[in-house]
């Protein structure tokens, strides 16, 4: 019996330290250290679908990471629905749900996830907090803004009471959350000094040059970009680019992600020869890794459509944004900002085009969904205010 068990704990330990299982850190709930004494031979199963979907998530390979998480959750049902091991398999679940555009899936799981933890964990376990930051990313990313801070906000004061680890890396990623949601509604002051403190935890905590903090880089630039200092979002954007071209490989979504937002910087200060080679890249990417219909996809080929529009190529223009428009509504809520946004260029097509009517229609669209979505005072609201007023001056 006892050499039994010392080949199982030989196993566990060669699955665990394999860095081809160095789990993925965005999001994901870490499994419970178990002493390794007390693995049984019936664990196996699930560490090995649980290392399999992880390693497959990391090199953002879905369809195969899906598999490994559908036969962890199988395999984790026996030690029931308070057991850690469900429960990470659970939100690993939801997670990569949410990456791959099932919000309705994900947002399902992730609501049994945080029932679930705040029911049967003690309070002072970390998956109860992480739970609902994985449920804040999903209300975020359909445009769901009161829904995701208040989901942030919980998840934070969680932490910061039951948790106390204030340098935590697990904690920048709720503050980096957070500071988007802050970001997309327009208050970029409250954005910019969250993010700084969650690089300043990242760094503190991994390093400089780990490639956890790209993440952050990435929003950081957007935030240096919407307030014109484009230098700083430039360098920002390039550094989350080396970071994960080198940790990810060049075709993962998040580099796509990168080239996307490196590319729309160029794009907005008039350097559309940088910028298009760029776009065509992450869009190339996205099909590949996430398929025609995710909504990133749809971002890629905004972009590619701003660039013929300001290059007066209106009919290509139009066909890419009637195929991102395809995209979203089949993907996304009626009422989201990216569909706000792709109405904004149409309606410009339109403008000049002279199709008045057809113009008209399309600002239309865009003011009532950034009213719902974004409030008469943030500033892309009052653009497509201003886009309206053209037509009755």
């Amino acid at each position: 019996m006892k050499k039994r068990i010392m080949k199982v704990q030989k196993i566990f330990k060669s699955v665990i330290e394999s860095k081809k299982y160095k789990w993925y850190q965005r999001g994901v709930i870490a499994v419970s250290s178990i002493v390794a004494g007390f693995f049984i031979y019936d664990s196996i199963p699930y560490y090995s679908a649980i290392g399999e979907g992880k390693h497959a998530f990391e090199a953002g390979e879905y369809k195969t990471a899906e598999v490994g998480f559908k036969n962890a959750i199988e395999a984790s049902k026996k030690y029931g629905d308070s057991d850690t091991r469900y429960l990470s398999a659970l939100n690993n679940m939801a997670e990569l749900k949410r990456v791959t555009a099932n919000y309705a899936e994900s947002e399902k799981l992730y609501l049994n996830l945080t029932a679930l933890a705040e029911k049967n964990l003690k309070k002072d376990r970390m998956e109860i907090p992480l739970s609902y930051n994985g449920l804040a990313l999903t209300y975020r990313d359909q445009s769901k803004y009161d829904d995701s801070e208040e989901c942030y906000d919980k998840a934070l004061n969680l932490w910061d009471t039951n948790i106390k680890k204030p340098d935590d890396p697990r904690r920048a990623s709720i503050l980096n959350g957070l500071a988007k949601v802050y970001r997309d509604t327009g208050r970029l002051d409250k954005a910019d000094a969250y993010y700084k403190e969650a690089l300043a935890i990242k760094e503190k905590s991994l390093g400089k040059n780990d490639v956890a903090t790209s993440a952050i880089l990435v929003n950081m630039g957007t935030v240096h970009r919407e307030t014109g200092r484009y230098a700083e979002a430039e360098q920002c954007y390039k550094r989350a680019l080396a970071m994960d071209e080198v940790a990810l490989g060049p075709n993962h979504p998040d580099t796509a992600t990168d080239l996307n937002d490196l590319a729309g910087l160029y794009r907005l200060t008039n350097r559309p020869k940088e910028a298009e080679p760029l776009f065509q890249r992450a869009l190339k990417i996205r099909q590949l890794r996430l398929g025609d219909k995710h909504p990133l996809v749809a971002k890629s080929l905004t972009g590619l459509a701003a660039i013929r529009l300001k290059q007066g190529k209106l009919n290509e223009a139009e066909k890419l944004l009637q195929q991102a428009l395809a995209v979203q509504s089949a993907s996304l809520p009626e009422q989201h900002k990216d569909i706000a946004d792709t109405y904004e260029y149409l309606s410009n097509v339109y403008w000049q085009e002279k199709r008045w009517l057809e113009a008209h229609i399309a600002i239309n669209k865009c003011l009532r969904i950034r009213e719902d979505v974004l409030g008469d005072a943030h500033p892309d609201t009052k653009i497509a205010h201003h886009e309206l007023a053209k037509f009755f001056r």
